[in-house]
């Protein structure tokens, strides 16, 4: 599977387009970092002009108090009067005036105050005369003062009001007069509000705690993260705030005042700074699927060009291996696999032609040796008879010799007669008997037979003169003790393991039995020995013929048995006399 041509393909694809969607985003981080430090570097420049300008008008209030406390007296006599004298009330009115006066000059400053601890007397003057500025005024100044602690005086101070936020400077003039001067935070937040170049951003007034200087709802719910915005803003340039809400990034900048510990900052979407990009960040995240996408898609066509035919060609290659050579792949739609499955189909035809030419002609030649071994058999058993008739004549046993000859006219009658490659098992062991009639007409005391067959295995068929040369094997080479009794038996049975299939012959004589050397030589199973020994031409055709007439279905066994003498066991199929009509002219 691992070398295999789809995982190849799937591995190129991914390994060529990983590195893009990598550089794709990289690409993406890096644009978005050098776009947050253009926007932030312009937006710290807008804050920190806009809080220069307010540093610079509360060290000009802060200037004007204390050259006020050092040039007018008016502020020192309000101890010595007492509060409802004409002397009280001209200098409150001369304070007034003066105040009102100079308070034109500073734009950003709300108010210019002295309050007197003792008489609970607050004289001002402010920018904006409305009730509402009056009102918050004669009410927050005098609670402010009177609860300030002593190390906050002469300091720029953020104080809370009951409509929101100012930045408050107190002078301690001596132990009952205050002098000081107010500052509201929407004052100080008025020129960046009409400054504004996008409209989605928006300007705040934070502390150093990250207290949110104004009352804006929508800051006020990220109070939270806030206090560490405001220390990590003091290492960055800028910072991202996320909105769990809505989901959105937003890229906050800061700049901190010099004069009191608040910090301006700005809000700016994300999204109205990148404008049409976060189209292409979206697209960036469906990058890797549409990869996927048509990486499917392209391995399906490869499937159906590619893939689909290949497989149906290597299937077909296993199917020809495995010898189905009727198997036929389809037409492919594709030209190059056409021309390809037509080839091979056309190869295999060609192959099955020459399998069955070369297979005819393999019958052929079997049938041939098949004709020649039984040939070598006919004049070998004709040669051991005539050389019986020979003895008997020299010892003018001339019954004996015209008994015999009758025999063997029987044999070679039969032969001329039927011409077949199987005979019935009746008729072979009708030969075996003539055989060893004439051999107990040689050696009338000394040699026993007896053969064993029951009838209903008289039917079945074997290859003609497949069991005699084993008989007559025993006769010429087991029989040369001549002083001793001579015993051949044949018996037919089932065969043990398979006797619903399988029918067995077993030759046993009692003489001298096989050389290790004849057992080692016929057992070897091999069909390449050739027939060796002239002694044993007989055995070796019977192996022989039974190997090409039962393809390996027939066994055969030599073995001395454990008394001494030869055992022949030979096995045959069960084949009837109607099987083998037709086999004659095949085999």
């Amino acid at each position: 599977m691992r070398n295999s041509l789809r995982t190849k393909i799937i591995v190129w694809f991914i390994g060529t387009t990983t590195p893009l969607v990598i550089f794709l985003f990289y690409s993406n981080y890096y644009s978005m970092t050098v776009l947050h430090n253009q926007i932030s570097n312009s937006k710290s420049s807008v804050l920190y002009t806009f809080v220069s300008q307010a540093d610079r008008a509360m060290k000009e209030a802060s200037n004007y108090i204390y050259k006020y406390l050092d040039k007018e007296q008016d502020i020192y006599l309000l101890r010595d009067y007492a509060k409802d004298s004409d002397e009280y009330v001209l200098n409150q009115v001369s304070i007034t005036n003066k105040l009102t006066k100079d308070i034109g000059f500073y734009n950003t400053i709300d108010a210019f105050f002295v309050y007197s601890q003792k008489n609970q007397d607050l004289i001002f003057a402010v920018q904006d005369t409305s009730m509402e500025i009056t009102r918050m005024i004669n009410q927050e100044i005098p609670r402010f003062v009177q609860n300030i602690s002593p190390e906050k005086l002469k300091n720029w101070q953020v104080v809370q009001t009951a409509t929101g936020y100012a930045i408050v400077k107190i002078v301690s003039v001596n132990e009952d007069i205050y002098m000081g001067s107010w500052i509201n935070v929407g004052t100080m937040m008025a020129p960046l509000q009409d400054n504004k170049g996008n409209v989605d951003e928006r300007y705040y007034i934070v502390s150093d705690e990250g207290q949110i200087l104004s009352n804006d709802e929508w800051l006020i719910s990220k109070s939270e993260t806030l206090p560490k915005m405001m220390v990590e803003l003091a290492d960055k340039s800028y910072q991202i705030m996320k909105d769990t809400e809505n989901k959105q990034n937003y890229l906050v900048i800061g700049s901190k005042s010099a004069w009191v510990p608040i910090s301006f900052i700005s809000v700016i979407p994300e999204k109205s700074l990148l404008q049409n990009l976060p189209y292409f960040q979206t697209a960036l995240y469906f990058i890797p699927i549409g990869s996927l996408l048509i990486l499917s898609v392209y391995l399906l066509f490869l499937r159906r060009a590619f893939f689909l035919p290949m497989t149906n060609l290597m299937n077909g290659m296993r199917k020809i291996a495995q010898g189905d050579l009727a198997f036929r792949l389809k037409e492919s739609r594709v030209d190059e696999f056409a021309s390809l499955i037509g080839s091979f189909n056309d190869m295999i035809s060609q192959i099955k032609h020459l399998k069955i030419h070369v297979y005819e002609e393999k019958l052929r030649v079997q049938t041939a040796e098949m004709k020649h071994l039984q040939m070598q058999i006919n004049p070998h058993f004709y040669l051991n008879t005539l050389n019986i008739i020979y003895y008997l004549a020299a010892l003018k046993d001339y019954k004996t010799v015209q008994k015999m000859t009758m025999h063997l006219a029987e044999y070679f009658r039969f032969i001329m007669r039927n011409n077949r490659n199987f005979i019935t098992l009746e008729e072979e062991v009708r030969h075996i008997r003539n055989y060893l009639e004439i051999q107990q007409m040689r050696f009338p005391d000394v040699l026993e037979t007896s053969i064993q067959i029951p009838d209903v295995y008289k039917t079945f068929e074997i290859p003609a003169l497949i069991i005699q040369p084993f008989v007559e094997n025993a006769i010429i080479h087991g029989f040369q003790k001549r002083g001793k009794m001579f015993r051949i038996h044949i018996t037919v049975a089932p065969d043990p393991v398979h006797p619903e299939q399988y029918f067995e012959v077993r030759i046993q004589d009692n003489g001298v039995g096989f050389r290790e050397e004849t057992l080692t030589y016929f057992m070897a199973n091999d069909s390449s020995i050739d027939a060796g020994d002239e002694n044993h031409i007989g055995i070796w055709n019977v192996i022989r013929r039974l190997k090409i007439v039962y393809k390996g279905q027939a066994q055969i066994k030599l073995f001395n048995g454990s008394d001494g003498g030869a055992t022949v066991q030979m096995r045959f199929p069960f084949i009837k006399e109607s099987q083998n009509k037709g086999e004659d002219e095949r085999v």
